[in-house]
């Protein structure tokens, strides 16, 4: 009730009131933000950290928060002076880790980014109010780096407390709930705008920067099915979210102005929607049909699901005890019936319609490994915990797709960029919109993590970005003509495979381009272009602009 009451609570304090809208058709921003999950305040927060004077926020929920305001609140970090006694931790091994987890398909760069960034998460929190319990071993990741707010663990520990420094910045800050973003502006090749469907009609938000954090695409049954082969809605062995909100609208409207998406397939599927009511995982069981473990239950979650996927129906039990911490979920999910209540073992057996002596057994041999310390079964390394104390808590459970960890290509700021690679002028995104960040799985609370370092970047270099003067000619902002040349270029792709050309952008003067895009000179052909060297000897094999970095993809390199 108190997570409800603060989070519907903060509309009155941060919504533009609907009148205004009415008389306000066109409003002006330094930089604008679609969605008011983690990322999206975040980086409403680095860019007025970063000066911005004016931050407006577009939210088509009625609420702020997002996603992140029902997660777990697990934050994986590397901080030596916040790291359990004894235990040593580095960027190198959370990087290591990582990628490891994700089977090498993430961007190594973006990695390196969130763990070296990760620590200074946590520093900013604290600043902000909260306090940490110590770190632990999150079920779907292996390593104690795992922080979570005390004396609450609920995400909606982030969301207030950025509510709470935003709602301080005054007119800098803005949020439009009820408004949904339809299609990004763009004028002179870069980004300018966003424009929206508010309560009172149609809005544009001018902007010289726009950051999208929208989330990810987990309740788009049809893109889901394109990205793996199947319903999820449908399909008997993983199930969707049930959270509206992930429609994949960053996605859309990205793409529609030539973004590049990566990583479409990865799906984040883990057991979250029935029986488990533990995230740290210390001291469930996980059991199958015939009542006996299959798996370490702090497994990471690409071993968890593919345990799950092998066994016959793809579902299992989950049980625990009276002495376990419940999660916030329990006293609903005990309501619903997907967790039910047995007083006895005699009972839990009955439930679970297994042997009773096999699920003797069973317990018997866990808690002994409990006791001695080392799972002798399956490695279980947060063995803190025995299940032994009436009352037994169990449901059934079967993998959902928690997260998608697909999306828009960024760089390391935040940028977007478009199929060749290069920044989409003005375009920013953060958090479960982008990928590249996890690859094929992601270890438990990174995601977390992604949101808010990645929200950060994004907000700030979109504020510096949108405070500096415009470019000039000669920036890697190709002016309009030599665009549309490029573009050009590219409609031509059997010519373009073994390009008989090369064009330089240089700090001579602009040549006008003739036919077939060859520029106008007497002395340069189609023939002695193709093999054309520099006085050091070097051939020039691709475009380049004036700091000599490739513009196109072109030859063996396409």
């Amino acid at each position: 009730m108190r997570r409800r009451t603060l989070l519907l609570g903060s509309l009155g304090l941060t919504a533009l009131s609907l009148p205004a809208l009415a008389k306000t058709p066109e409003l002006t921003a330094d930089v604008v933000i679609v969605g008011s999950g983690g990322a999206g305040l975040m980086a409403a927060y680095g860019a007025l950290e970063a000066g911005a004077k004016k931050v407006v926020v577009l939210e088509k929920a009625p609420m702020a928060g997002g996603r992140t305001a029902y997660s777990s609140g697990f934050l994986s970090a590397v901080s030596p002076k916040r790291q359990n006694p004894g235990v040593t931790d580095s960027v190198e091994r959370m990087v290591r880790d990582m990628l490891e987890e994700g089977d090498y398909a993430a961007d190594a760069r973006l990695v390196e980014t969130l763990a070296r960034d990760s620590e200074s998460v946590l520093d900013l929190f604290e600043a902000l109010g909260l306090r940490w319990r110590p770190p632990v071993a999150l079920c779907g990741g292996f390593f104690p780096r795992n922080f979570s707010p005390y004396p609450m663990r609920s995400g909606y520990e982030y969301v207030r407390a950025l509510l709470d420094a935003l709602e301080k910045e005054g007119d800098r800050f803005r949020i439009l709930f009820e408004t949904r973003a339809e299609r990004l502006l763009a004028e002179d090749g870069r980004i300018a705008g966003i424009a929206a469907q508010g309560p009172s009609g149609p809005l544009t938000v001018r902007a010289k920067a726009v950051v999208l954090a929208t989330g990810g695409f987990a309740s788009n049954a049809e893109r889901l099915a394109r990205c793996l082969g199947t319903d999820p809605h449908r399909h008997p062995r993983i199930v969707s979210t049930p959270d509206p909100v992930d429609t994949g609208d960053g996605l859309d409207l990205a793409e529609a102005v030539g973004a590049d998406a990566v990583g479409l397939e990865h799906v984040l599927a883990i057991p979250y929607m029935g029986g488990k009511i533990q995230w740290a995982g210390a001291s469930d069981l996980y059991l199958d049909r015939e009542g006996r473990r299959f798996i370490a239950e702090d497994a990471s979650w690409r071993t968890l699901r593919n345990a799950v996927e092998r066994l016959p129906d793809a579902q299992f039990w989950v049980v625990t005890d009276s002495q376990s911490f419940k999660g916030d979920s329990a006293e609903m999910k005990i309501l619903e019936g997907r967790v039910r209540v047995a007083e006895n073992l005699e009972a839990l057996a009955k439930g679970l319609d297994v042997p009773l002596e096999t699920l003797r057994e069973t317990l018997a041999r866990y808690n002994a490994f409990v006791r001695e310390g080392i799972d002798r079964d399956f490695g279980k390394r947060s063995l803190l915990l025995t299940v032994e104390e009436p009352p037994f808590y169990y449901g059934e459970e079967s993998l959902g797709v928690l997260v998608t960890l697909g999306g828009l290509a960024i760089d390391t700021e935040g940028r977007v960029l478009d199929k060749r690679g290069l920044p989409i002028p003005g375009l920013y995104a953060a958090g479960e919109t982008t990928g590249g960040v996890h690859g094929a799985s992601a270890l438990g609370g990174t995601t977390l993590t992604e949101i808010f370092v990645f929200g950060q970047r994004a907000g700030r270099e979109a504020a510096r970005v949108s405070l500096s003067p415009p470019p000039p000619s000669s920036s890697r902002l190709l002016p309009r003509y030599e665009a549309a040349a490029f573009q050009a270029l590219l409609r031509l792709p059997r010519l373009f495979q073994n390009p008989p050309f090369v064009v330089i952008l240089s700090d001579a003067p602009r040549r006008r381009f003739g036919k077939r895009g060859h520029p106008k000179s007497s002395k340069t052909t189609p023939s002695t272009t193709r093999h054309r060297r520099t006085k050091s000897g070097e051939r020039i094999g691709r475009p380049t602009d004036r700091a000599g970095e490739p513009l196109l993809p072109c030859g063996s390199d396409h």
